[in-house]
């Protein structure tokens, strides 16, 4: 008779968590079950609301290198644009899990996909020929809170053009081991080192990204510049994602099937909490090989912002 019992309270239970399960799934909304619909509307560079009157770098664009920059955009193929994605993904996956250097798992940590238009932005500021940050509006009519990375690498010889973009998207990832709990909210290592670009690249609510690359000579030195835009931008004193117990437990559509701590492709942002448009991310090396790299140019690349143009100070 006991056995008779028990397996009846363990049946009920069953029945108890399918019907819980059944709940929980009839509460998602409609659009998890379909992609978001590309925007129809390309931007105005020149009239972008977001930009507050301030200058949008794709204004009136010839989308040429400037003058005196020996400068070679690439074609950024369908395989060099589903390896970033993908890269991207797997370092979200990994930090969002919150079993890397004590950082702690995130609820809702959107899955990366690939976006033209912040490609084409990611271009614009290629065009500059320059590594230092951008001074103009870089938002798009779709996206006003956007956000950037940058990263180049120096060279004597032809190198693979893969390796040297899967070794700078390694490179903004490892700055996680200067990071801790609180620098998730406050932006900055204990220490003082740099780790912008690795919160640029797990900020929760990017769901988009575009890059451009771009190859330029500066004496017997190759350089190959990665540029990366994303719809949403981390800010300091905000958290660059949602803290949670359990990774994805927050996500409206469901965790991914291939990255189980990411949300679904199908989840929605329908704004990324902050209207500060992105700032720029260098290192400090960057910072002092750009002062040789502009004077090469005999251009002035790294103009000190107008008042109107303080929102899109770079944040080096």
């Amino acid at each position: 008779m006991k056995i008779c019992s028990s397996i009846l309270w363990y049946a009920a239970g069953l029945l108890f968590l399918c019907a819980l399960n059944e709940v929980r799934a009839q509460k998602k909304p409609k659009y998890c079950s379909r992609a978001k619909p590309p925007s129809k509307t390309k931007s105005d560079y020149c009239s972008l609301p977001s930009c507050g009157g301030a200058e949008h770098i794709g204004c009136n664009s010839n989308k040429q290198f400037i003058e005196g920059c020996v400068g070679n955009m690439f074609n950024v193929s369908q395989n060099m644009r589903n390896f970033i994605v993908k890269q991207h993904n797997i370092y979200r996956n990994i930090v969002a899990r919150g079993k890397l250097h004590g950082l702690p798992p995130s609820g809702r940590m959107l899955k990366m996909q690939w976006h033209e238009e912040l490609a084409e932005v990611a271009r614009f500021a290629a065009y500059r020929c320059s590594i230092g940050p951008v001074h103009k509006c870089h938002t798009t009519l779709e996206y006003a809170g956007t956000g950037y990375n940058m990263a180049y690498n120096k060279f004597p010889s032809a190198q693979d053009p893969t390796k040297i973009v899967r070794a700078q998207l390694k490179a903004w990832y490892e700055q996680y081991q200067y990071a801790n709990t609180q620098s998730m909210i406050s932006g900055t290592s204990p220490a003082g080192q740099e780790i912008g670009h690795f919160l640029q690249l797990v900020s929760g609510l990017a769901d988009r990204v575009g890059c451009a690359i771009f190859s330029a000579k500066h004496f017997s030195y190759n350089y190959q510049t990665l540029v990366c835009a994303y719809s949403c931008s981390y800010k300091k004193n905000l958290p660059a994602y949602k803290i949670a117990r359990i990774p994805a437990e927050d996500c409206t559509c469901g965790s991914d099937q291939d990255f189980k701590n990411l949300c679904s492709g199908f989840e929605r942002v329908r704004s990324c909490e902050h209207d500060a448009p992105m700032g720029s991310h260098i290192s400090p090396d960057a910072k002092l090989i750009g002062v040789d790299y502009d004077n090469l140019l005999n251009a002035n690349l790294n103009p000190k912002p107008t008042p109107s143009e303080n929102l899109w100070q770079g944040r080096g």
